[in-house]
């Protein structure tokens, strides 16, 4: 084997950097899913909802939902909680409130409000698509 080839094969910083980042996603992608549906649950609820508006949520009613703490960096993630509200049926409202977590410090969580409507033609595309899939195995 020559030494270009070699190089070829070990792996640098940089790619080493990258694998433990695509590693880390695969790994709390289940989380990301599980915290979206605990906003949505939370919006639809308006379970402990003091947003003064239907169908809102912040990232702390979904931390208070599933009993996240703001330290449990290892457990959930906490650097995907600013994920949660990423998708397009989400829509900030202009409005911010003082967080209620412990060790915020009086930092400010946005106010987002669910678009309900575009939520359910999202939600019905891909049950579509997860139909469709189905039917075809089962033609095959």
């Amino acid at each position: 084997m020559s030494l270009q080839t070699e190089l070829f094969l070990v792996p640098t910083e940089r790619d080493k950097r990258r694998m433990a980042h695509a590693d880390m996603e695969k790994r709390h992608k289940l989380d990301l899913v599980e915290l979206r549906a605990a906003a949505r649950h939370m919006a639809y609820s308006n379970i402990g909802n003091r947003h003064d508006e239907p169908l809102t949520a912040t990232i702390d009613d979904v931390r208070d939902h599933l009993g996240i703490k703001t330290r449990d960096k290892h457990d959930r993630g906490n650097h995907y909680l600013g994920n949660v509200f990423k998708p397009k049926h989400w829509i900030f409202t202009g409005r911010e409130a003082e967080s209620r977590a412990k060790n915020s410090h009086a930092r400010t969580v946005k106010i987002w409000k669910l678009n309900v409507v575009l939520w359910n033609k999202i939600k019905r595309e891909r049950d579509e698509k997860a139909a469709a899939k189905k039917n075809n195995r089962m033609a095959s």
